[in-house]
């Protein structure tokens, strides 16, 4: 009894080196045990490219599975995401409601079970018309002040002069061009 080994790509690689120069000894010429090498060795390409088909439909099969799971694994995190938004905006919305009630002091910020819960003010840089301010500014005393190097608005800088609501300077410059700070607030959970 013959024991069948696993025949590997660089053994059919080799073999079919090994019989190509064989054939190149015989000057092209056959016999039958070439053709009986050359006839096992298709036989066993074929066994081994069938393999490989296998195979490959196989994995081609798990990707799409994965890449289906990965689609409804990321619809499902956009709708959680999606209702963390609304949550925290309801929170914020019943924070803020208890402000008007009780005071901004005494209401923003609640001790809970889980933690404290607190609103915080910020306020955001708003411009109408960005282009317009650019060109507003561009060539007063307060270009270099108020825009970067590369010709974008230094926020930072038109935030710190409308803060400090001076009408002198670059903030007085800023309040002609309609620059305002809008005021918002966060929710933080702790």
């Amino acid at each position: 009894m013959t024991e069948k080994t696993k025949t590997t790509s660089y053994d059919l690689i080799m073999r079919a080196e090994a019989l190509t120069l064989e054939l190149i000894e015989a000057e092209g010429e056959t016999n039958e045990l070439i053709e009986a090498a050359l006839s096992e060795l298709a036989d066993d390409t074929a066994s081994k490219l069938d393999g490989y088909r296998y195979y490959l439909d196989a994995l081609g099969a798990r990707s799409d599975r994965f890449r289906t799971e990965a689609r409804r694994l990321n619809a499902i995190a956009s709708r959680l995401d999606q209702e963390t938004k609304n949550l925290k905006r309801r929170a914020l919305e019943v924070m803020e409601a208890r402000c008007e009630l009780e005071g901004w002091d005494a209401g923003r910020k609640i001790e809970t079970d889980l933690g404290a819960v607190f609103l915080s003010r910020r306020q955001k840089l708003h411009i109408p018309d960005e282009s317009a301010f650019i060109e507003a500014i561009t060539g007063t005393e307060y270009e270099s002040q108020a825009l970067k190097v590369d010709v974008k608005l230094n926020r930072s800088e038109i935030t710190k002069a409308l803060k400090t609501s001076s009408e002198a300077g670059l903030g007085g410059a800023v309040q002609d061009l309609d620059a305002t700070l809008e005021t918002y607030s966060t929710i933080t959970f702790k």
